[in-house]
């Protein structure tokens, strides 16, 4: 058994590694590292082999702070190990915490893609972790099963839905694919249903980066609803190894229909890339809340999982509860910190700052 950081040589057999130990892979997708990298961050991504081949690994996102400590190290998605092999366990989270203190974090907080269970929980305990947060709305999901037929599919909507899909088709909605030069229309799109939701969103450039970097390594579908020539919606997903996730959402108030057209023809187009699971909830990139300072992180509009869920009904989707984010703090006061503050814009450095204040590292 071997423990090293990869360099980029070695992309390839990471990303099939990413594919074949997660439903969803795409946060802990060489690409992702890159695209987080474009926009600032430090990414270390740990790997253990065993006779050449990558068994477990963890990609490791690291902010600079302006104490000069990097505050938190963050592992979204991650790490990927099976939790029965003990010694795989002990040697990646040593590599993962070697990290930690190279760029001298004062702690590490993993979001783990395992299910809420007491035994999931007890496992995080016993390697040192603690929940970071009494309650995240964001460890729910709500997942289709896409592995049947695609008509089964398409049946399995409730009927309200697929009247709406009828609808929109006969208002004379058409579905065209968009591309990079489409990404203006997506914006405007994003700004009116941010306006209608009372929620944010980032620059332009995000969202123009996480096309560029993502469309190298996963497979993208964006979707465009016309009417009239007017885009009234569009859709962003990506299919990573063998799950897809909804990337980006956003209509005009007048779109009548045109989203549950989007949706339907984007379940069938992760069915079709044989995909067994597609999660209707919005991936979202939480780096800019727990690493950066200062940046401005979105809101998740109010609703969305019960919409999610509305759209799904008795097709098959079912509600997925993850265990909570979980930090190990390498100063008591840190861990006393994260137990009550739930990481937002500048969290990461603050804390750290005043980590340092009330406990000093040696």
């Amino acid at each position: 058994m071997r423990v090293e950081l990869l360099e980029a040589g070695a992309r390839e057999a990471w990303d099939r590694f990413v594919a074949s130990s997660s439903r969803f892979g795409l946060l802990q997708s060489w690409a992702w590292g890159e695209f987080q990298e474009r926009r600032g961050l430090e990414v270390a991504r740990v790997a253990v082999t065993r006779e050449g081949a990558i068994v477990a690994g963890a990609q490791v996102l690291l902010g600079p702070t302006s104490t000069g400590r990097a505050g938190l190290a963050y592992i979204s998605n991650g790490p990927l190990v099976d939790r029965r092999d003990d010694d795989l366990t002990r040697a990646l989270f040593a590599a993962v915490h070697e990290v930690a203190h190279h760029h001298r974090a004062s702690a590490t907080l993993i979001e783990p893609p395992l299910t809420d269970t007491a035994e999931a929980r007890e496992w995080l305990g016993a390697l040192g972790f603690g929940p970071a947060r009494p309650d995240d709305a964001q460890r729910f999901t709500v997942a289709v099963d896409l592995a049947r037929d695609r008509g089964s599919i398409e049946r399995s909507m409730h009927r309200s839905v697929r009247r709406a899909i009828r609808r929109a088709e006969r208002s004379g909605v058409r579905v065209v694919e968009g591309d990079e030069a489409d990404l203006p229309t997506l914006y405007v799109l994003l700004k009116r249903s941010a306006e209608r939701s009372r929620s944010t969103i980032r620059p332009f450039e995000y969202y123009r980066d996480q096309w560029e970097v993502l469309g190298r390594s996963a497979d993208l579908s964006f979707l465009v609803a016309l009417r009239d020539g007017r885009a009234v919606a569009a859709r962003i997903a990506a299919a990573f190894g063998s799950g897809a996730a909804l990337l980006q959402l956003a209509s005009r108030a007048e779109a009548r229909g045109a989203g549950a057209l989007l949706a339907r023809d984007q379940l069938l187009w992760a069915h079709d890339r044989g995909c067994v699971r597609f999660d209707m909830r919005r991936a979202r990139d939480r780096a800019d809340e727990i690493l950066r300072w200062g940046e401005p992180a979105p809101h998740a509009a109010r609703g969305q999982l019960r919409r999610a869920r509305r759209l799904l009904r008795r097709s098959g989707a079912r509600q997925i509860r993850y265990v909570a984010a979980h930090t190990f703090a390498y100063t008591s006061s840190m861990r006393r910190l994260l137990e009550c503050v739930d990481p937002a814009p500048g969290t990461a450095d603050r804390l750290a700052s005043l980590s340092d204040r009330l406990d000093p590292r040696i």
